[in-house]
C-alpha cells in the first residue's frame, strides 16, 4: 500500500473517495475506495454502479499528475495537485450490481494516451468480485502535472 497525502487530490473530504493506493506503476494505478460518511448520498442505502465513476476518475487524476517515476509516495503533490475535470466517458459498461456504500471497492486506471492537458485512460471498478463499471475516460488537467 502506498500512502496518499491529503493534498494529492483537490477534492474535499465529502468527495474524496480514494482511501489508499494499492498498486502504482508508470501507466497504471489501482486504488481502494470508500464512500465518505459526509458523502451527499451516503445514507441512502445501496448506490447505483455508476457512482463508482468518480472513484475511477480520481484514480486517473492521480495517475496523470504523478509521481515522478521511481517515487514511492505521492507526497510531492501536496498543495500542487492540478485541478482536473472529467470531460468524456466512452464505451461505458455499467453493472446491474449496486455499489455498497458501507464497503470498499477498487478503482483501476490505465493510461491510454496524453496530449498536452488531455489525458486518456481506461478504467474499471470492482466490488466484492463484481464488476461495477468499465469505460474509457478523458480528463482535462489545468496544469500538466509532473513530467513523466
Amino acid at each position: 500500500m502506498i500512502p496518499l497525502d491529503a493534498g494529492a487530490l483537490p477534492h474535499g473530504p465529502a468527495m474524496r473517495l480514494i482511501v489508499k493506493i494499492v498498486t502504482l506503476g508508470e501507466d497504471r494505478i489501482t486504488c481502494c475506495c470508500r464512500i465518505p460518511l459526509k458523502f451527499p448520498w451516503a445514507g441512502s442505502g445501496a448506490l447505483p454502479a455508476y457512482m463508482a465513476v468518480e472513484g475511477v476518475a480520481q484514480a486517473a487524476g492521480l495517475l496523470a499528475a504523478g509521481p515522478v517515476p521511481g517515487e514511492s509516495t505521492l507526497k510531492g503533490l501536496a498543495g500542487e495537485s492540478p485541478q482536473g475535470y472529467l470531460v468524456r466517458i466512452r464505451e461505458a459498461e455499467f453493472s446491474s450490481t449496486d455499489l455498497d456504500p458501507q464497503g470498499t471497492w477498487t478503482a483501476t486506471a490505465v493510461m491510454a494516451g496524453r496530449s498536452g492537458k488531455v489525458v486518456l485512460c481506461r478504467g474499471e471498478a470492482w466490488q466484492a468480485g463484481a464488476l461495477l463499471l468499465r469505460a474509457r475516460f478523458a480528463l482535462y488537467l489545468e496544469s500538466s502535472g509532473q513530467s513523466r
